[in-house]
């Protein structure tokens, strides 16, 4: 897979790495697995992103071990991203 020449010549831009500074620090909050799964893409050229939702703290994710939470129905974290077109 590494020796396929897979490109594309979109313009795309992580939403958080460009509001942020840096991909939100998980995305994803399990017992098993913490880490960042999902990212926005959007297409710098023609979209601004203008922001980004912040991620729950860790010690309030771990009050209940993992996700899905009472708190939180799904695994994923939401990303929520304001754009400008």
């Amino acid at each position: 897979l590494a020796e396929l020449p897979l490109c594309h010549s979109l313009s795309l831009a992580s939403a958080y790495e460009s509001i942020a500074g840096h991909e939100a620090p998980y995305t994803n909050y399990t017992a098993n697995f913490v880490g960042t799964l999902d990212y926005v893409w959007y297409t710098a050229d023609l979209i601004q992103a203008l922001a980004v939702s912040k991620v729950d703290d860790e010690a309030t994710l771990a009050q209940e071990t993992a996700l899905p939470s009472t708190n939180s129905p799904s695994d994923h974290i939401p990303s929520v991203v304001v754009l400008c077109y």
